[in-house]
């Protein structure tokens, strides 16, 4: 008898002990991220104010002054729920919370759910935010993809560097997160990417000044980039040829068939997306991009080369990455280069060179002979 007692109080201690140790590390908690303004938790009809850690309860309401920022930790690893000044947020239980106000930066270290009005927010992984006001809430993804649903609507997936808003329970089509390079969250998670979007803006102005009032065509557009077919540049020429110029510096350091992704990247600054944005959307190299579109917006020979119908010297222009061709080895051909200038058009070709085709070919090939058909979509 003796023995069996003493068995039952070693167990008993032994799980007291694994209780009291476990407990902290499940427990949801909120830290206090600022020094100024007021943290605030409701709980019931009390009203708490944080100054440092604060344990959580499903039903507490986190709210943040204006000048204060706080963080809370649920259940899982790595999920954590950052408040921007003037949040508020419910904690409805370890895996999920309900944003009522204000900016909300969330972490799904392990999957996550973010109710916002009638509409909800699922991630599994990555990094976004929520930005509420009275009548909209846009939600921008950082990392990861999220899946956002609302009544009555289809369910949405927002992409890595995507945006939605909702209002009124619709949600917009997705389109290029829009970067603020004043916003902390914005500077701390795409700095690189808004240095970049600086200083092709900077790039795209001077070389926009440079060329004003001048008329840009296929030749022009073959003299800078270096390329002999740029036949899949027609149906834009009536965009800014900054604008093209840039979408072919990009697309030249995609490894996709040249002309595919020429077009999907000036889709996407038609959808308002920065060339910063665009090019991290397709993971493009900010270091080489640049360096491609400062070969080809030096000087104003590739004007001149342009306006006199002569091909400029290697090295006055054109892009460095794949795609991208050397300028001045290939000279333009005398009837427009495959159907792209005055003069009879030659038949399509089955055999663009593999720099033309980033690499795929037999893609590029029948991506090349798609606009030579009568009545197809470009």
């Amino acid at each position: 008898m003796k023995r069996i007692k003493l068995v039952l109080v070693a167990a008993l201690i032994s799980g007291a002990c694994s209780g009291a140790g476990s407990d902290p590390l499940g427990a949801m908690q909120l830290q206090r991220t600022s020094d100024g303004g007021a943290v605030t938790v409701a709980r019931g009809d009390e009203t708490l104010e944080v100054d440092d850690e604060f344990d959580l309860e499903p039903g507490d309401v986190i709210t943040t002054s204006k000048d204060a920022t706080a963080t809370l930790r649920l259940g899982g690893e790595g999920q954590t729920v950052s408040l921007g000044p003037a949040a508020r947020v419910e904690v409805i239980d370890e895996g999920e919370v309900d944003a009522q106000a204000g900016s909300v930066l969330v972490s799904a270290g392990e999957p996550i759910e973010v109710a916002f009005g009638d509409a909800r927010a699922a991630a599994s992984g990555g990094v976004f935010r929520l930005d509420r006001t009275t009548t909209t809430t846009r939600l921008g993804t950082y990392s990861g993809s999220v899946s956002v649903t609302s009544p009555g609507e289809e369910r949405a997936t927002v992409e890595r560097l995507f945006q939605v808003s909702v209002a009124a329970g619709d949600v917009s089509p997705p389109r290029p997160y829009q970067l603020d390079p004043t916003d902390v969250w914005d500077r701390e998670r795409l700095g690189d990417v808004a240095d970049l979007d600086q200083e092709l803006e900077r790039l795209s102005a001077a070389f926009a000044n440079q060329i004003r009032g001048e008329e840009v065509g296929l030749e022009f557009v073959r003299n800078v980039t270096g390329l002999e077919r740029v036949g899949f540049v027609e149906p834009y020429l009536d965009r800014p040829p900054v604008d093209v110029l840039v979408a072919s510096a990009i697309a030249g350091e995609i490894r996709r068939p040249l002309s595919r992704a020429f077009r999907g990247v000036l889709e996407l600054r038609e959808q308002n997306g920065s060339w910063g944005v665009i090019a991290a959307i397709e993971r493009v190299k900010g270091r080489a991009l640049i360096a491609s579109v400062e070969e080809m917006f030096q000087g104003t020979g590739a004007f001149a080369a342009s306006a006199s119908g002569e091909t400029l010297a290697s090295g006055d222009g054109g892009s460095t990455g794949d795609g991208s061709g050397s300028p001045g080895t290939t000279p333009p051909d005398e009837d427009g280069g495959g159907g792209d200038g005055p003069g009879p058009s030659p038949s399509p070709s089955l055999s663009p060179s593999d720099e033309e085709c980033n690499g795929d070919v037999v893609e590029c090939a029948v991506d090349d002979i798609l606009p030579e058909i009568p009545g197809l979509p470009l």
